[in-house]
């Protein structure tokens, strides 16, 4: 387990998240299946592991979160380079398009309805750089079954296909095949990747004491705060915190209600945020996300050109880090400011997988005592509509 440090939150809280827990949980949800991906696609996978040098994935939001999540866990040095491409800015993106050797390149297009506008503008800039007699061999697609344009464009020019689920929402997709599939590439190892989140699936069935408490913690910040804070002490948390902050606010930003999730980076952000987090508007909960690196590098010496670098001598900058992250908890502390800290005693897919299975479950239980709907998103569609009627 990870929870390290959780305030105080009362009894009524708690029993209400027991309560409702013990419903949604008795519930199958997609989200948390905790499948393992079929035979087919494990060996689609490994042959464009082994076939390619670059992977290019094409997709936004949930279809392209997740699976930066799990790709950032990876430190294979036999792994193909993967890029993630998830927005249309046309300089950037067709600098990274050309910069590669298309022979040597695979697309991989993920959108779970295949009606992704940003997703499909992309296809269509790509698809003339990789015009070829064998064109057909680098592009592979993702997505739902149905008439979707995505799936016409693949089957018209014999791309192959992934069926993903139709019961899992994009946001809520990082272990179906959206987030495994492009983490099978990077060499991530899924069998304890859902190893992780069963277990956690099954601490909260079983009600642990922190998991319960934990999650009161994030109701209980739904009430008092407008803002959550995910503060992160190690960058390889980052593709996470973008991740969290589209499930969190697309999950419950709704009828007025829901708090504004902003990631924040220690230790950089505290020369440039923490002023304000500490002497600004109390308007903000936190939660820092930490792990212990055993980093065992001894800083050079420099005491004997200056005496006032003393405190540094015999040192790591993992210690640095480690007591700057303490330093920032406790002055919050201090200044009685909500804050949990998520501690991890390494950085693998076993506690990446336990994490993403209990933030899920953090929303969904959120969700429900706030009476929203946690997987539809009605003001994005409103948005979609009227980018169509402007382009048309």
């Amino acid at each position: 387990m990870f929870f390290h440090d959780l305030p105080y939150v009362p009894d009524l809280l708690v029993q209400e998240v027991q309560g409702t827990l013990s419903t949604r949980l008795r519930q199958n949800l997609a989200c948390l299946s905790c499948r393992p991906l079929s035979s087919d696609i494990r060996t689609l996978a490994h042959s464009i592991r082994h076939q390619f040098e670059t992977i290019i994935i094409l997709g936004t939001g949930g279809s392209s979160l997740g699976g930066q999540v799990l790709c950032a866990l990876s430190h294979d040095q036999q792994a193909p380079r993967i890029v993630f491409l998830d927005e249309i800015h046309p300089d950037f993106f067709y600098r990274t398009v050309l910069a590669h050797d298309p022979e040597k390149t695979a697309v991989i297009v993920i959108s779970k309805s295949g009606t992704t506008a940003e997703t499909l503008c992309q296809l269509l800039a790509i698809f003339e750089h990789f015009l070829s007699p064998h064109a057909s061999k680098h592009f592979f697609v993702l997505t739902e079954e149905g008439n979707s344009p995505l799936r016409t464009l693949a089957d018209t020019y014999g791309f192959s296909c992934v069926t993903v689920p139709s019961d899992i929402g994009g946001r809520f997709s990082v272990l179906s095949p959206t987030g495994l599939f492009p983490a099978l590439i990077a060499g991530i190892n899924e069998a304890a990747l859902l190893k992780g989140s069963c277990q956690m699936l099954e601490n909260t069935r079983r009600q642990d004491p922190l998991c319960v408490k934990s999650l009161a913690v994030a109701v209980q910040w739904t009430y008092s705060k407008i803002n959550s804070v995910f503060l992160s002490y190690d960058t390889q948390f980052t593709p996470l915190s973008l991740w969290y902050r589209q499930l969190w606010a697309e999950s419950l930003g709704k009828n007025g209600i829901g708090t504004t999730p902003i990631t924040s980076q220690g230790t950089i952000d505290q020369h440039s945020q923490l002023q304000l987090y500490l002497d600004g508007p109390k308007d903000k909960a936190f939660t820092f996300l930490s792990v212990s690196k055993r980093d065992s590098r001894v800083l050079f010496d420099a005491t004997t050109v200056d005496v006032r670098l003393n405190y540094l001598n015999g040192k790591t900058m993992e210690e640095l880090l480690t007591a700057e992250c303490q330093a920032t908890y406790d002055a919050l502390q201090k200044q009685a400011i909500p804050v949990r800290h998520f501690a991890f005693p390494i950085f693998d897919e076993t506690y990446v997988g336990a994490l993403l299975a209990y933030l899920m479950i953090e929303v969904i239980v959120t969700a429900d005592i706030l009476r929203v709907n946690p997987f539809d998103q009605p003001a994005v569609e409103r948005i979609k509509s009227r980018t169509r009627e402007i382009l048309s």
